[in-house]
């Protein structure tokens, strides 16, 4: 039995780079592979954020499913969203 690390050496042992790694423009792209890992220059988006619809509220003010919270925040796609008041909840649209 090998462990992960010697499969992957051994997989990766015969491997070898047939072209050479070249600047290629955005169009050009397509059926290609990274040389190199790219970093983005800045965050996108630049601040945490819902991947759906929804409502956002602090745990520790979270009662049961039968004491509501107030509605203080209606937080619309790319809005930067003001701090929580304790004892509500904000409304998200994600757009």
């Amino acid at each position: 039995m090998h462990s992960v690390d010697q499969a992957l050496d051994a997989l990766l042992a015969p491997a070898v780079v047939l072209v050479q790694p070249e600047p290629v423009a955005l169009s050009e792209l397509t059926g290609r592979v990274l040389a190199e890992d790219i970093t983005a220059r800045v965050d996108v988006p630049p601040a945490d954020n819902s991947a759906m619809d929804g409502y956002a509220f602090r745990h520790q003010d979270w009662i049961s499913p039968e004491t509501p919270l107030v509605v203080s925040h209606r937080i619309t796609a790319g809005s930067r969203p003001a701090r929580l008041p304790k004892g509500t909840a904000a409304r998200i649209f994600t757009g």
